[in-house]
């Protein structure tokens, strides 16, 4: 995407975005949550590359609320942690 020239990026979407959502449907049930958090994974990638996400028409990426962003990070944590007993500090 980056560096080739596809012609339709859209469809490239459209055909692999369930597999990219995949991880993040089994933590968040709110379809808008998935989809923000797809497009800021391919944000965060495309900007270490030196470019931006909104060159490529894909859906508007738009800021992702604190309720979505913990959510995320304490899905996150207990898979890590499901094992053994985990000690979390969060500091505001």
């Amino acid at each position: 995407m980056v560096f080739c020239e596809f012609t339709n990026i859209r469809r490239l979407w459209d055909n692999h975005f369930d597999a990219m959502a995949e991880d993040y449907r089994r933590t968040h049930a709110n379809d808008a949550a998935v989809l923000q958090l797809v497009l800021k994974d391919i944000a965060n990638i495309v900007k270490s590359m030196g470019k931006d996400i909104k060159n490529y028409g894909l859906p508007e990426l738009h800021g992702i609320s604190l309720t979505v962003f913990l959510e995320h990070c304490i899905s996150t944590i207990y898979s890590v942690c499901n094992a053994g007993v985990c000690i979390i500090y969060i500091m505001f």
